[in-house]
């Protein structure tokens, strides 16, 4: 499977209303102190608008149709959702070493004391708030907390580095933090991932959520959704078809759209995401 390069860090939101909003804070992990380097949303916001045309120059013109206004639209729905505004390790996430050792992540926190956890995985361009947020929102409406680790820039986490930095972030959701059952997660690259490292930490894990991503040749015996635009020129389609038919547990939801259907259909979505994560973390073990 090929990825154009292109950014897709630049292109998810948060859905409207004030449903389960989340508290948000950036740590480093596996030691669960202060990062070393945080912006803003509203840094974050900015560096995409400066880098909109050079990052999206190599997508298809079906891809990029309506993508700019759109983002706008849907960074101003975040900053509206959190005037306070909430950390950003986009650029740190570039700039900063990312491994086992040491690794930064985005924290939501839903209300109360979560038992349940979703960690996401990013996809090509870094660690950007804004996928991370789509989901949190769908995990928050379920009573779950979600962390978004960093790796790097292209997202390969099918690597070593990237095992151990999701085997890591497990370790401290169940040590320092005592959940109980834990999604894994994963956007385009991240859902690529997402599909690989499934097989492996299958014991530890209640299900997966891939989006827009799958890797050919897997499958999984755990709960799944898997989310794919019918339109993806991307990442293929076909790889999550056949992700879905081969895993006994998975559900399918093919929608009418391109490789960033996540944010054209954001709503739909994000209710498909949490109705399912509710069903699965309330299921018995």
């Amino acid at each position: 499977m090929r990825l154009r390069l292109a950014a897709l860090l630049l292109l998810w939101a948060l859905p409207t209303g004030a449903a389960a909003q989340a508290t948000w804070r950036a740590t480093r992990l596996p030691d669960d102190v202060a990062p070393p380097s945080v912006s803003t949303s509203v840094a974050e916001a900015a560096l995409l608008g400066v880098a909109f045309e050079g990052m999206t120059r190599h997508l298809a013109d079906a891809e990029r149709e309506g993508l700019r206004d759109v983002t706008r639209a849907e960074l101003s729905r975040l900053a509206e959702r959190y005037p306070g505004g909430v950390p950003s390790l986009l650029e740190a996430s570039h700039t900063v070493a990312q491994g086992p050792a040491g690794f930064d992540a985005l924290i939501a926190e839903p209300e109360g004391e979560p038992t349940r956890a979703v960690i996401f995985l990013h996809g090509f361009g870094g660690n950007a708030l804004l996928p991370c947020a789509v989901v949190a929102e769908a995990a928050a409406r379920a009573g779950a907390l979600t962390i978004c680790p960093s790796l790097s820039g292209a997202g390969h986490w099918r690597g070593a580095a990237g095992a151990r930095i999701v085997a890591a972030t497990l370790d401290w959701l169940e040590r320092r933090r005592g959940i109980q059952r834990v999604v894994l997660a994963g956007l385009s690259n991240g859902g690529i991932g997402a599909s690989r490292l499934v097989s492996r930490l299958a014991s530890r894990l209640a299900g997966v959520v891939l989006i827009s991503g799958a890797a050919d040749g897997t499958r999984t015996e755990l709960p799944a959704l898997v989310i794919h635009g019918t339109s993806d020129t991307m990442t293929s389609p076909v790889a999550a078809r056949a992700f879905a038919r081969r895993s006994r547990r998975a559900t399918l939801r093919e929608l009418d759209g391109n490789h960033f259907v996540l944010l054209h259909q954001r709503a739909t979505v994000v209710e498909a995401i949490a109705a399912w994560l509710q069903a699965t973390l309330d299921a018995p073990p």
